[in-house]
Parts: C-alpha cells; sequence; structure tokens
C-alpha cells in the first residue's frame, strides 16, 4: 500500500473526533469515554507521525496509549451498565491491565519495546467485554441495531481488537519473516481501522442527545 493512503486513513480518524467535539455539549455523558478515546487516538496518530519522521520509534507513546485504551473501553462499558452488578469483577478488569502493563514494561520487556503481552490481554479482553455487550443487545433492543451508537461501536471494537490481537500473535510467534506477508496483513489492518472508524463516526452521529430539562417557573 502506498505510504500516502496508508497515512490518509490512519488519519480518518480525525473525522469522529472531530464530530465528537461539536457534538460534545449534546451528547449523551455515558458515551464520554468513549469520545475520549477517539481524542486520544488522533493524539496518538499525530504523536507517532512525529516521532516516526524523526527516525524514531513510536513505541514509548504506543504503549501509554494501549494503556489508556484498555482503561477508556472498560470504563465505558461500565458506563453503559454492563458491570452494574459486577463492579468487583470492572475493578479486577482494571487492576489487571495496569498491573500487566506495568509488569511487563519493569519485567519482562522494556519501555522502549512494544508490550505485546499486555496488547494481546487488553484485545482478547474487549472483544470478549464487547460480544457480551452485542448478546445483550440483540436479545433487548427491538429498534434498528444498524442505528444504534453502542452497537455500532462495539462491533468497530469487535473488528479492530481482533485483528489487532492476531497481528502481535504474529509478531511474536515469529510469522513476520516473510516481508510480502507482513505487508499484507498491515494493508489489511489499516482497511480494519477504516472500517472501525466509519463504525465510530455513524456511532457519533446518532449517538443520543443530552436532555435538557427546563426548570417550572
Amino acid at each position: 500500500m502506498n505510504l500516502i493512503i496508508g497515512r490518509i486513513i490512519a488519519f480518518s480518524i480525525a473525522i469522529p473526533a472531530t464530530l465528537g467535539l461539536f457534538g460534545f455539549k449534546k451528547s449523551e455523558r455515558s458515551f464520554l469515554p468513549f469520545l475520549w478515546l477517539i481524542w486520544i487516538s488522533l493524539l496518538n496518530e499525530l504523536i507517532s507521525f512525529i516521532v516516526i519522521r524523526t527516525g524514531h520509534s513510536n513505541a514509548v507513546n504506543y504503549n501509554a496509549f494501549t494503556l489508556a485504551e484498555g482503561l477508556l473501553i472498560t470504563w465505558q462499558f461500565n458506563k453503559w451498565k454492563l458491570f452494574e452488578r459486577l463492579q468487583l469483577l470492572y475493578k479486577g478488569v482494571l487492576f489487571v491491565f495496569v498491573a500487566t502493563w506495568i509488569t511487563e514494561m519493569l519485567f519482562i520487556s522494556s519501555v522502549t519495546a512494544f508490550l505485546s503481552y499486555f496488547i494481546i490481554l487488553r484485545s482478547l479482553v474487549i472483544v470478549l467485554i464487547s460480544i457480551n455487550a452485542l448478546n445483550r443487545l440483540i436479545v433487548k433492543e427491538q429498534s434498528n441495531l444498524l442505528k444504534d451508537s453502542v452497537f455500532l461501536i462495539c462491533i468497530g471494537f469487535v473488528f479492530s481488537f481482533t485483528y489487532a490481537m492476531l497481528v502481535e500473535i504474529f509478531l511474536m510467534y515469529g510469522i513476520n519473516e516473510s516481508e510480502a506477508f507482513m505487508s499484507n496483513v498491515y494493508i489489511i489492518s489499516n482497511y480494519i481501522g477504516l472500517f472501525a472508524n466509519v463504525l465510530f463516526t455513524l456511532a457519533i452521529l446518532w449517538m443520543p442527545r443530552r436532555q435538557v430539562f427546563i426548570r417550572p417557573a
């Protein structure tokens, strides 16, 4: 894939980020962690672009982003009441994310290397939680799911994090020896990222609006 096209696809996250910024005051507060996630994703893309252009690795900022991403998404599912009666599990997931991230960085890998074990764990947990949320929606929701923001966001999570997990496994177990194979892997990754960003854009467009209460005179 042409490098410029790859960059354009990566920065497609700017579209939902901009929409979320302009619609922030009107959006329902339960989607706040997701909006923060989109803005931080754009910031990470900008930092990565600058760092790579200067000839350095983007491992440091990417590792920080993956932790923030895992915590924000878990918080988002809590806001959607997926952990309504499972607050111990919610706190446990947050603790495991932070503990795994710190352990791998300090004792298994390093600050300047990509944290593969954490990326795989975080991706697996997010996919499982997303599938659980989708099952609940399918059972309970009677309206058009294709215009349901939670449904669209969860579908985006399932696709993007499943593939992220597979890519990391490829890299860990040496299936990256073929340049042609890994080139195709990254091409598919870009298009899955674009697909997820389209879903996130639609989710923000159809996001429930905050109800305005008028105080009686």
